[in-house]
This record gives C-alpha cells, structure tokens and sequence, in this order.
C-alpha cells in the first residue's frame, strides 16, 4: 500500500490532473502529469474503469500491480510530480519485468 503522504486524496488534485496534466501513454499504461515545484516526494493515485475491466477483481489486480510498480520505483522517480496512472488491461499477460521497464521508460518522457 502507498504512504498516505505519496496518495491524491483531494478532488480537487484529481480535477487538476485530469483537466491540466500531460498525458503520457504506451501499450500499458497512460499517465497523467502535473509538474509542482513545491514537492519532495512525488504523489500517485491509479484508477481503473469498468470500461477496462468490467469484474472487480481485474480491476483490484490491475491496481495491485500499477501500485506495487510505484511502490518498488518510487525513489526512480521524479520528486516533484503529481501523477495519475492508468493502467490497460495488456498488463495481465506480461512478465512483471517487462512491465517494470516499460513503466520507467514512460516516466523518462516527462
């Protein structure tokens, strides 16, 4: 599970990211990214639609794994970004490397 101090809790954060963040995209994942200068540590949030995965339990595994990815990655990361992650169903059929690779080659285009 995430810090508390490393999730998007206020809505207005998640209104901000969806309405000014960059998106960022691959086979795997979407991202979307806000750039705050104010930061120490960066702040995640991963949200998956029933347009992606209609039974609950895709959805949790899907999360399961786009946060175990964050959680193990987290000091590769840039510090000083708000982030909104996406992940596509593709990622249940990938080796957990794989996945790993792909998710830090999407954080190097910021």
């Amino acid at each position: 599970m995430l810090p508390k101090s490393n999730r998007i809790i206020l809505p207005s954060d998640f209104y901000k990211l969806k309405k000014f963040g960059k998106r960022f995209s691959n086979q795997y994942f979407s991202i979307s990214v806000v750039k705050e200068s104010n930061l120490e540590t960066p702040i995640f949030s991963v949200i998956v639609s029933k347009m992606i995965a209609k039974k609950s339990t895709q959805r949790n595994k899907l999360k399961r794994l786009a946060k175990s990815l964050i959680i193990k990655n987290r000091l590769k990361l840039p510090s000083n970004i708000k982030c909104l992650v996406f992940p596509k169903p593709s990622i249940l059929t990938v080796k957990y490397s794989d996945l790993e690779t792909e998710f830090l080659n999407l954080f190097n285009q910021i």
